[in-house]
């Protein structure tokens, strides 16, 4: 589907519904299924998926827009910015099921009285002023409960390391053409050429891959040395030096996996929180704000970071006495760029499925093998 169908609605949906309705199936398993077949165990079963994917599988009121353009939650964009105690009002497995029937009724009452008049534009400016952000247009919560929503560490972390490479380029290339050069040499100690090119092109970052974004994390500390000893303190310099030092701090949080002291996940998840709020602050005055409303640019991956992840880190150490980083997509990542070798290495492009392909995919999922075995 990836390879010979665009990432639409209409060609997710009907595959993802048949999934959440065998999900849901294994959950309501009665006891006696569970106590004979699967030796008494019950399974957590969460979404993990990319910011992307779960607004197309939810149709919620989308990031860009001005009401409510977060998920789980009614915060206004920004709120959370401008506000440092700003408690996030996250919506109850219950109410998500009202707003989504209340959305299908009136859609329907809509489409009756007005017919093709009444668009699903019209609809979704409905949805994000007068219903939360919450669509029928999407996956029930019948079928997949918000409450199961868990988001990618990698993409989040990718996402937000992007906006703050973003800020402070802007900053350096606003430097003379000496000052420039002298940073390009601290780059070149961690990337490539290519990289460098896209930095100096002042073109996007979304071609870099994990290991280029996980780089740049880790030599923040020689890039905010070099912005200090080379640019004299300003407004705009210390907060990019202060929220590059407390992104630092906060990703090692975001990287736990196993828990072997609860007290001392505690105290970081303390300091975690802390940094947070700091964070926000910084950003309120630079790379969350971009026009004269403060925290007008805040990102659903920062509202994610700031009021959904502590949260969610609460539940899981409670629920599994695991930390926020085993909820990552790196795995299927990888297993995905192999399938997409596999699928274009070995085919005669004349859009007809070969059995061998398949059999080499089957392996690639279930034995871990790359494309270039033959088995």
């Amino acid at each position: 589907m990836q390879l010979r169908g665009p990432e639409k609605p209409q060609n997710v949906l009907p595959v993802a519904t048949e999934v959440y309705k065998e999900i849901k199936t294994i959950q309501e398993y009665p006891d006696n299924i569970v106590k004979e077949e699967l030796d008494g165990k019950r399974f957590s079963i969460y979404e993990v998926s990319d910011g992307k994917m779960l607004y197309m599988l939810l149709q919620h009121s989308l990031y860009s827009r001005l009401h409510k353009p977060y998920l789980l939650c009614t915060c206004l964009r920004g709120e959370g910015v401008r506000d440092k105690s700003h408690k996030c009002r996250m919506i109850p497995h219950d109410r998500q099921v009202e707003l989504y029937t209340r959305s299908l009724h009136r859609w329907e009452r809509q489409t009756q009285r007005q017919g093709s008049a009444y668009t699903k534009k019209k609809h979704m400016d409905w949805v994000d002023v007068e219903n939360d952000g919450c669509s029928h247009f999407g996956i029930s919560p019948e079928l997949l409960s918000r409450d199961s929503i868990r988001f990618d560490m990698f993409h989040l972390r990718g996402a937000i390391t992007k906006r703050l490479m973003t800020y402070l380029r802007k900053y350096i290339l606003g430097r003379s053409l000496d000052k420039k050069r002298k940073f390009e040499e601290v780059l070149h100690t961690f990337w490539n050429s290519y990289n460098i090119d896209v930095w100096k092109l002042n073109a996007n970052f979304n071609s870099f891959i994990g290991s280029e974004i996980k780089a740049f994390i880790d030599h923040i500390p020689k890039i905010v040395e070099f912005i200090k000893n080379e640019f004299f303190t300003t407004n705009q310099r210390d907060n990019i030096v202060e929220g590059l030092d407390m992104w630092s701090k906060i990703v090692p949080f975001l990287q736990i996996t196993t828990i072997d002291n609860e007290s001392k996940y505690l105290e970081k998840s303390n300091q975690f929180e802390e940094n947070l709020k700091e964070f926000y602050e910084v950003g309120g005055k630079s790379f969350l704000t971009k026009g004269n409303k403060i925290g007008d640019d805040e990102t659903f991956y920062m509202h994610c970071l700031r009021f959904y992840l502590p949260h969610i880190a609460k539940e899981t150490l409670k629920e599994h006495n695991l930390g926020l980083g085993v909820f990552t997509m790196q795995g299927f990542e990888h297993q995905n760029k192999i399938s997409k070798r596999v699928w274009n290495r070995f085919n005669n492009h004349t859009k007809k499925v070969l059995v061998q392909n398949l059999n080499r995919l089957y392996d690639a999922y279930h034995y871990n093998t790359d494309s270039n075995d033959t088995k």
